[in-house]
């Protein structure tokens, strides 16, 4: 894949990940690079070679093959990523179950200060998270899927603050939910990501209240997300002050229903409130 990236001219990947090629003008780079695939976590796209090639020029599936015969031994292991539900979705439930939980924490935990200083270590364990032995902190999402739930996909962050996902995983089929197992409630909470649905899981323990999180954040809105919130009574939209942030706004606007509120952030970011001293 670092081949390719340059075949088009690109810039060399920085710790196999670059800007997305969907939106060039980001700041923090969301197109991870695989050995022979991509997962681009803005868009929830991604695939091959052979489809980076298409998405990145615009060339047909006979033009990418052409490019990639004269610029390499073309070298394709295909692995499908579907921007809408796959036909099979992955299960990743009995791996994540048994993956082996790192003893050494210490740095973790100075992380996740720094990082976040509303939140500790323990608070990620509750909302489902772990610290593994083959590195990196496993955040797994969870989609029902009729009275049972499994894990599509699983995220991975690094202490060097970089980002992955575990090979296949998909992330598009329904919103993220650091709290799973929650009773059904009255009303929900949508934020623009983990680490925000962290932020109000811990704010608003032992409330009426189930939280949700954009799974690719805020640049990835399917229907189908808003038919899953729309048994509650209120649906509460706290998403960041800024372009992306204003953009699912409007996204949601247009699906917009009598129990869809608009929530003020103070400072924009939820994360940064919650440190200051917010509470809800």
């Amino acid at each position: 894949m670092v081949d390719v990236v340059r075949m088009c001219g690109l810039p060399d990947p920085r710790q196999n990940k670059i800007t997305s090629i969907f939106n060039t003008s980001e700041k923090t780079p969301s197109l991870h690079l695989y050995t022979y695939d991509w997962y681009d976590f803005s868009t929830g796209k991604g695939g091959d070679q052979i489809t980076f090639i298409q998405d990145c020029t615009g060339a047909s599936y006979r033009e990418a093959l052409e490019i990639l015969g004269r610029g390499m031994n073309l070298a394709v292991k295909p692995q499908t990523y579907a921007n809408d539900l796959p036909y099979e979705p992955p299960d990743f439930t009995a791996r994540f179950s048994n993956v082996i939980e790192s003893q050494e924490l210490d740095q973790w935990e100075e992380w996740v200060q720094g990082k976040w200083p509303y939140l500790t270590l323990v608070d990620l364990f509750t909302l489902g998270c772990k610290v593994t032995d083959i590195g990196g902190l496993w955040v797994p999402h969870w989609v029902p899927d009729g009275k049972k739930l499994y894990v599509r996909g699983i995220k991975v962050r690094h202490l060097d603050d970089g980002k992955s996902a575990v090979k296949g995983s998909v992330f598009t089929i329904g919103l993220y939910r650091p709290m799973p197992l929650k009773a059904p409630t009255a009303h929900a909470v949508v934020t623009e990501g983990e680490s925000d649905a962290w932020v109000m899981a811990k704010m608003l323990h032992g409330r009426d209240v189930t939280v949700f999180g954009l799974p690719s954040g805020a640049a990835t809105l399917k229907d189908r997300y808003v038919d899953e919130l729309r048994q509650y009574v209120t649906v509460s939209l706290l998403f960041d002050d800024d372009e992306p942030g204003q953009n699912a706004l409007d996204w949601f606007g247009a699906h917009r229903g009598p129990n869809f509120l608009t929530m003020k952030i103070p400072g924009g970011r939820v994360a940064e409130a919650a440190a200051g001293g917010w509470r809800l």
